[in-house]
């Protein structure tokens, strides 16, 4: 017979310490069981204990919602709008279409003419094109830093933690 408490394996006491053990166990199940008030103590200890740990789940639970819907759901909020933004403006530069006949003629010309102001109205379209991209991309990307330092902004006012003093 395993001894009460559900403790199975005493392979590391000794014999006499096993016993003891053992003993202790089975007098501290029968006390719990023979005491209305300390079993009903003991209860409510539980039940106030499992409160807790369901109250805390569910506030972990619905922080990990909310900071993974902030951050996962904003940065693809924020970057789907800059793809269709970017395709918006693709129209009006045609960014791929330049890079891809770079080298062609203007207007189909086959002279030098045409190759060469080809060539220069291309590339200029090319590198005006990209200058508005990179600065609408770090535009974008200032955006989403501002998005993502609100939660810590707050979460800092709230406890009033002075973040100089942590520096």
């Amino acid at each position: 017979n395993p001894p009460a408490g559900g403790i199975r394996n005493h392979g590391f006491l000794k014999r006499s310490e096993r016993k003891r053990v053992s003993s202790e166990i089975s007098l501290g199940s029968t006390l719990f069981l023979s005491s209305p008030r300390k079993r009903e103590s003991r209860k409510s200890d539980i039940i106030k204990v499992m409160a807790i740990k369901y109250v805390a789940l569910q506030v972990l639970a619905w922080a990990t919602d909310f900071f993974r819907s902030w951050y996962a759901g904003g940065f693809q909020a924020f970057s789907g709008a800059f793809i269709r933004f970017l395709k918006a403006l693709d129209r009006v530069f045609a960014l791929r279409v330049s890079a891809k006949n770079i080298l062609k003629p203007m207007y189909q010309d086959r002279s030098i003419i045409g190759y060469f102001f080809g060539f220069i109205f291309r590339l200029v379209r090319i590198v005006i094109a990209s200058v508005v991209y990179l600065a609408l991309g770090a535009m974008f990307i200032f955006a989403f830093i501002v998005w993502s330092l609100i939660p810590p902004y707050f979460l800092v006012k709230a406890l009033n933690i002075n973040v100089y003093s942590l520096l």
